[in-house]
């Protein structure tokens, strides 16, 4: 899942990028502008930590500090958490320690970590990762208070944008022989390090994990298995040749490895394919 992600990658693309992300909402109390910014950029990668500052608020007053974000379904998430601003009247998220709400203590990313679906059990699934990113909005509000008794009007507001692809990464669909997927491919001349993906059993290919390895230099391929084009519509019944035709492919790639160590392909429910097919070819 994606707030996993976000706590192991964060906590560990420049495209077109339009819209107001670097817009900022003020409010302007006894005579200082309260402002909520994200350094060192209002946009970044998906996983790429930031720090969140909110300045000209009165000394040692209570604010709280709330993120929301609506996939591409519409599906609303939402986080938030007490904080209490210094003595010169500004606040450090990567300092100043979360006094309740969905979280406490000192936790630099714990309003994107933390954010909770309106719905119960909803996945937070990226589908399109080369042309939109995820837009967290981050809010201030005046003193502590829940979702529900929140003030109308925030103090100050802004936009992160996340996206899943950097500058000079490709995305390449695959259609070769029986092998149905995504390959991300890393900027430069490589070679680069093989990694197939696979994503347990919601079917279709999910790229999201994908194009973040590639952005790490892995060469990643995200692999269809079941409902996806021609593939078969579930998976009681998978032809495991067909994970070995995948490697073969991966391995004939221009940019791999020449020389390399063992590789393996795993994932925790595809069990079934280690105790069938161990891989020892470099992809």
């Amino acid at each position: 899942m994606l707030m996993c992600s976000l706590r192991r990658l964060s906590v560990a693309g420049s495209l077109l990028r339009r819209g107001w992300s670097g817009r900022v909402l003020l409010c302007h109390r006894a005579g200082m502008a309260v402002s909520v910014q994200v350094h060192p950029s209002p946009e970044c990668l998906f996983d790429e930590p930031v720090q969140v500052r909110v300045g000209g608020l009165s000394p040692l007053q209570q604010v709280t500090m709330k993120a929301s974000l609506s996939d591409e379904k519409g599906q609303a998430f939402h986080s938030l958490a007490f904080y209490r601003a210094d003595e010169q009247g500004e606040l450090d998220l990567s300092q100043c320690p979360s006094l309740g709400g969905h979280y406490t203590g000192t936790e630099p990313m714990g309003l994107f970590w933390s954010l909770t679906p309106a719905t119960p059990f909803t996945r937070l699934v990226k589908r399109d990762v080369a042309t939109s990113p995820l837009c967290v909005h981050i809010e201030v509000f005046d003193g502590h208070g829940t979702l529900e008794r929140l003030p109308e009007q925030p103090l100050a507001a802004c936009i992160n944008e996340r996206w899943f692809m950097k500058e000079g990464v490709r995305r390449i669909p695959v259609r070769e022989g029986r092998v149905r997927g995504v390959l991300f491919v890393p900027p430069g001349d490589g070679p680069f390090p093989g990694i197939i993906d696979l994503y347990g059993s919601v079917g279709g290919v999910v790229e999201h994990r994908a194009s973040l390895l590639a952005n790490h230099g892995f060469l990643t391929l995200t692999l269809g298995y079941f409902g996806y084009n021609d593939l078969p519509k579930d998976f009681t019944n998978l032809d495991l040749e067909y994970f070995e035709e995948a490697v073969n492919l991966l391995r004939q790639h221009p940019k791999k490895p020449k020389n390399c160590q063992q590789a393996s392909l795993s994932l925790n429910l595809w069990r079934r394919v280690l105790e069938k097919k161990t891989y020892h070819h470099c992809f």
